[in-house]
Parts: structure tokens; C-alpha cells; sequence
């Protein structure tokens, strides 16, 4: 909330240097961040929470190449080993 008084953003007062917020300034703060829903009052989406991935996960077949586990660090550095 500093970093926001500092900029000048919310309405704040400073005696002695030190930030201080009072009951008007936080009511104050709190009506200019509030956020209405913008399809009325209480409209299907109120309260759900929306997804944030657009598009899903391809799958094996989508993409078409099935995944493969590699071997773990310790395999692969003995297969070089014996190897050499």
C-alpha cells in the first residue's frame, strides 16, 4: 500500500514522514478499486471463477507422438561408460 500512496495512486496523509491511512481513506480506496460485474447485478458468471489456459493440453493423440520417459542420469552416464 506504500508503493501505491508513494505514487500517488490512493489517498493517504504523512505526518512526521511516515505513511498513515485512515477509516475515510480506506473507504475511499476501496470504492475506487471496486469492480462491478459488467453484464448487471447478479448474472450467471458472478461468483465463478473463469479458467485462465485458452486452449487445452494436446494429448497423445492430438500431437500424434506418443511421450517417451527418458532414463535417468545415473542409466545414461553408466551406458556411456561401458560404452567407451
Amino acid at each position: 500500500m506504500k508503493e501505491q500512496a508513494r505514487k500517488k495512486r490512493i489517498p493517504f496523509t504523512r505526518p512526521g514522514g511516515a505513511y498513515r491511512f485512515t477509516a475515510e481513506h480506506f473507504a475511499e480506496i476501496v470504492r475506487l478499486f471496486e469492480e462491478r460485474p459488467e453484464n448487471g447485478v447478479g448474472g450467471p458468471d458472478v461468483g465463478r471463477r473463469k479458467s485462465r489456459r485458452k486452449e487445452p493440453r494436446p494429448t497423445e493423440a492430438a500431437s500424434g507422438t506418443p511421450l517417451v520417459a527418458r532414463l535417468p542420469r545415473r542409466m545414461r552416464q553408466a551406458q556411456c561408460v561401458t560404452a567407451a
